[in-house]
């Protein structure tokens, strides 16, 4: 399953991830944005609690759930101990197929992989002014040369191709 933009609390986000949970998905994958406003509870960790872990709670009581770094997760009111609060609220893993950590905080990139497929969780505000980018690149190119997969997808906030209201966006 894919979701994104769900940072606000809406009842619609609580609907969707409902009816995700119905269906027989084998993990689900959030292209940004998991909070939006990130004090207007008191704290960013209490919104991360009431905005995204209490509504998605159905799908990661039962799948992972994979998240990709968005413009809004890391506007100042989401920071928390001078950092984004997505870094503490997901601080990294060790992917047992790759056997290597492959999400560090700070970083906003990292691999997993799902049968011989790999998916690369990109962090596309390096395109947009936030550091990283040559080390994303370097990442990246050393990602999509691994000869272990048949198959790789690429997950990132800001599409490299968009229409409509944010069409200048994928310029970058």
């Amino acid at each position: 399953g894919v979701i994104g933009d769900s940072g606000f609390g809406e009842e619609i986000t609580n609907a969707l991830v409902a009816r995700m949970a119905q269906q027989n998905l084998d993990l689900v994958l959030h292209t940004g944005d998991l909070m939006y406003r990130g004090d207007e509870e008191g704290d960013p960790p209490l919104s991360y609690a009431l905005k995204h872990f209490l509504p998605f709670q159905p799908l990661y009581s039962h799948m992972p759930v994979y998240g990709a770094l968005g413009n809004h997760d890391l506007d100042q009111p989401t920071r928390w101990n001078g950092e984004p609060f997505y870094y503490t609220a997901f601080p990294g893993f060790v992917d047992p197929a790759l056997g290597e950590v492959e999400a560090q905080p700070g970083r906003g990139w990292y691999a997993f992989t799902y049968g011989s497929t790999q998916f690369l969780i990109l962090n596309s505000q390096v395109f947009h002014g936030a550091p990283g980018r040559t080390e994303q690149t370097a990442w990246l190119s050393a990602r999509l040369a691994d000869p272990r997969f048949s198959a790789t997808l690429a997950v990132l906030h800001v599409p490299p191709f968009t229409n409509g209201r944010y069409a200048d966006d994928g310029r970058a």
